[in-house]
């Protein structure tokens, strides 16, 4: 049996792959400036007072600049990953608020039987899409309560033929 992808799982994954790759373009963008930067390194350290030897001599800049760039990248790929398990639990639970009334909506279809047309969606909140798909369930309902046209009574709303005069 397989899994069916929800509206939840896909928006989660959109948010993911969206975070993901503007992620990975920020530590490309902080790598490449660091690597290419036009500002200069930092001066090399003075000489210990006395003219004593360091134990170990230090290391060429182009090996210690380097070096920077693999630490730098080995930890911003760290953060990206932290990052991205971040952006998945967001992402989950963001896809969840804005689907809640959705849900409540499906809860509300369900109760409603062939005998109980009265019950209605009657859906607050703002004026958006989910809103504005509860009022055309209750419109349909109003209309399905109505008199039929069949059984003779008026409708209160005049109805159109499509059909060519």
């Amino acid at each position: 049996m397989s899994r069916r992808r929800t509206v939840r799982l896909r928006l989660t994954l959109l948010y993911t792959g969206l975070f993901l790759t503007a992620g990975v373009v920020l530590v490309a963008l902080i790598y490449l400036l660091v690597e290419h930067s036009p500002f200069p390194g930092p001066p090399p350290a003075p000489a210990p007072p006395g003219g004593a030897r360091l134990p170990l001599p230090p290391l060429p800049f182009e090996e210690r600049q380097a070096e920077t760039l693999r630490r730098l990248l080995v930890n911003s790929l760290i953060a990206l990953v932290v990052m991205a398990v971040a952006a998945v639990a967001l992402g989950w639970y963001t896809a969840g608020r804005v689907l809640r009334p959705l849900g409540e909506m499906t809860a509300t279809v369900r109760r409603i039987t062939a005998d109980r047309l009265d019950r209605r969606l009657a859906a607050t909140g703002p004026d958006d899409e989910l809103k504005e798909l509860a009022d055309t369930f209750d419109e349909l309902l109003d209309r399905l309560e109505g008199p039929s046209p069949r059984s003779g009574a008026s409708s209160p709303t005049p109805r159109t033929s499509c059909a060519p005069r």
